[in-house]
């Protein structure tokens, strides 16, 4: 019960509230009676005061009453109700002003009313009150103990709250990008990020109030691992919640917190199946596509025809001093949020981690991969990792994925090259990820291929089958004359010479070559790579 209410006992019609008035909803959980100096050492939390003031009678009565009111706010007491005239006059003004300050309610008591005429209505009202919590409370758990036992959902849980709590209540999984309502809400998933970041006190209130659009929500935020996963929100409630209405909160927040757990356990067996679905899917050749698609389904994927593959490496933050929680924990999460991050804004996309760990994609729509990785850095702030560093093959067919894979492995090896050159400049953003494109490399194919000779071999047919397919087509001489081109160091009147043909000719040869090969042999690199492959020919 509160001061106001006891303010309201018949008994008690004629007292005067002196200071304190903001104080008037302190919940009062036990009334004492003070008759020592010292009195004050015995009250508890949310204790009801009341004295005569006679313990400060043969000191300085003002300075004792400022002592104690001081020692009973730190207390954190209720308030005080005190008869004035018999022992002490009146408040001191410093008094009425300490308490005004820290809403600690002074209560004038009427003088002619005994002790147990005081007493004993406010300690049977707080006890009725106690054992009507009791069975309040009693019911809340028998409830959500039926809720548990009848194997009810999250949509079940919402409704059950709001019986309790009569305000609507929305459930919020984080990491899992799940929204309940028990009622039809206006509050988006995009509004309760904005919530998270701009209200959200960390750890040290689970239940928040906070002033959202208006409108007053009560938050149980949910955690796990010491890590946010989301909260319950109750919209439009006012008045200081009740012990049976807390209880109803944290039973559910108890349930859900259990949901998340199960949620996670599912999450990480699942994608054990899905990373080694993926290694076989990147390590084999020419497996038959209808083999594929069949596995594919049983992993709740949906293959389409090609692929580009993206692969990441990273490093969490306080990895290296192996502080914070473990890295597979860390991992984890960060799979939990792509597949419900990422996934509902790119839906094609397939991903898992490869067998030497790296975080491995595989992407359909090739159009948008630079939005892919704007929202991959969303994800590496939200999971603490720096140095986001990776590499893009081509697009490939799906039974030939292992070509694309060599191709991102290749590239990300030389984003970890020229990322320790970028890791020295003051304004690399290290949550950003940084993604070498095959597509963009020359030389370096065969400088950072696991297997230069294997590379160039990719390179000749990559290049030269188009130009020996021109040759046997139509009987021409095109790779000849690339041959001789370089052998004279590009010197056309000599080609020709050996060649016995107009130089006219090799220039146009030449042009032939550059567009099938989309080479340009006035680039130094171009010119390199063509050598390089010449080499094996």
């Amino acid at each position: 019960m509160n001061i106001i209410q006891i303010m309201k006992f018949l008994n008690l019609q004629k007292t005067n509230l002196l200071a304190g008035k903001k104080g008037r909803t302190n919940q009062a959980l036990n009334a004492t009676f003070i008759d020592a100096p010292d009195g004050y050492k015995w009250c508890k939390k949310g204790d009801f005061i009341i004295t005569t003031g006679y313990p400060f009678v043969h000191n300085n009565w003002r300075e004792g009453f400022v002592y104690l009111l001081k020692m009973l706010i730190k207390k954190e007491c209720a308030g005080i109700g005190i008869k004035l005239g018999r022992f002490i006059p009146n408040i001191p003004r410093e008094a009425l002003e300490i308490a005004d300050y820290n809403e600690f309610p002074i209560i004038a008591l009427p003088n002619e009313l005994s002790w147990s005429d005081i007493l004993y209505p406010i300690i049977y009202q707080i006890n009725r009150n106690h054992q009507s919590e009791l069975e309040s409370t009693h019911k809340v758990y028998e409830r959500f103990h039926t809720h548990l036992k009848e194997g009810g959902d999250l949509y079940d849980l919402a409704k059950l709250l709001y019986s309790f709590q009569q305000v609507p209540v929305i459930i919020f999984l984080r990491n899992f990008n799940k929204l309940i309502y028990s009622h039809k809400s206006n509050l988006t998933k995009y509004e309760i990020e904005n919530i998270i970041s701009t209200l959200y006190i960390g750890r040290t209130k689970a239940l928040q109030k906070i002033r959202w659009r208006n409108e007053n929500i009560t938050v149980r935020w949910i955690f796990n691992s010491e890590k946010l996963e989301g909260g319950i929100f109750l919209y439009g409630l006012e008045s200081n919640t009740t012990t049976w209405q807390k209880a109803a909160i944290e039973q559910a927040a108890v349930i859900i917190s259990l949901e998340v757990e199960h949620l996670k356990s599912f999450s990480t067996t699942f994608q054990r199946f899905r990373n080694e679905f993926l290694s076989d899917l990147l390590e084999s050749r020419n497996i038959k596509k209808e083999a594929l698609f069949r596995r594919a389904k049983k992993m709740d994927w949906e293959l389409t025809n090609q692929y580009k593959v993206l692969l990441l490496d990273y490093e969490f933050v306080n990895q290296k001093e192996k502080k914070d929680a473990p890295v597979w924990e860390k991992q984890s999460f960060l799979l939990e949020l792509i597949q419900h991050k990422i996934i509902p804004l790119f839906p094609d996309i397939i991903f898992g981690f490869d067998k030497n760990n790296y975080l491995t994609l595989l992407i359909a729509d090739c159009n948008n991969i630079d939005y892919l990785l704007h929202e991959l850095s969303k994800l590496a702030f939200r999971t603490e990792i720096i140095n986001m560093l990776g590499g893009l093959g081509r697009l490939h067919s799906v039974d030939n994925l292992i070509v694309s894979y060599r191709e991102a492995s290749v590239s990300m090896r030389v984003a970890k090259l020229q990322h320790t050159r970028l890791n020295n400049s003051i304004n690399y953003n290290r949550q950003k990820p940084f993604v070498k494109r095959f597509i963009d490399l020359d030389i370096e194919r065969i400088v950072f291929s696991e297997s230069p000779i294997k590379e160039i071999e990719y390179l000749s047919n990559e290049y030269f089958q188009v130009v020996k397919n021109y040759d046997n087509k139509r009987n021409s001489d095109l790779l000849l004359t690339l041959k001789v081109y370089f052998n004279c160091n590009g010197d056309l009147e000599k080609v020709a010479e050996r060649l016995i043909v107009h130089k006219n000719t090799v220039r146009y040869r030449l042009k032939i070559i550059e567009s099938l090969t989309n080479l340009d042999l006035k680039n130094l690199k171009d010119k390199l790579l063509l050598l390089m492959v010449l080499a094996i020919e």
